[in-house]
């Protein structure tokens, strides 16, 4: 396998994962992300194995390997491992929103940030924007 294919596997490798990335990110913007994004992390698998596939050639046939595939191919598989951890860490409510457009905010007593305890029921008929952040700190 001559470089010039080793760097032509890996950069189709990459593409059909930056592919798998933009896919994904597409639904993000339309709001129809799937709970179990198969097509996506397939993608990223594919992208992975081709971009790969030049290595396990190489190594097998005793080739020499060009740097700029194995850049091209970490890069892939970087990215790959990259959206399988962004999804472990963020997964989609298990339940559906309770909240619809226009619906009353539930009552919620909460301490502001001047150490105040609010209430959602005294802002009745004013607008105010209510914040929540998903830390694991």
């Amino acid at each position: 396998m001559t470089p010039d294919i080793q760097i032509l596997f890996s950069a189709v490798g990459l593409g059909v994962v930056v592919f798998g990335w933009l896919h994904y990110l597409s639904l993000i913007g339309k709001e129809k992300v799937p709970k179990h994004p198969q097509f996506s992390l397939s993608t990223m698998l594919a992208g992975s194995l081709l971009s790969l596939a030049p290595w396990m050639v190489a190594v097998a046939q005793q080739l020499p390997l060009s740097l700029f595939a194995v850049s091209l191919s970490i890069r892939a598989v970087g990215l790959a491992l990259f959206f399988v951890y962004l999804l472990r860490q963020a997964p989609l409510p298990d339940q559906p929103i309770r909240l619809q457009v226009n619906d009353r905010f539930p009552p919620i007593q909460i301490v502001d940030a001047n150490g105040q305890l609010r209430n959602t029921q005294d802002q009745q008929g004013q607008r105010f924007l209510f914040k929540f952040f998903r830390g694991h700190w």
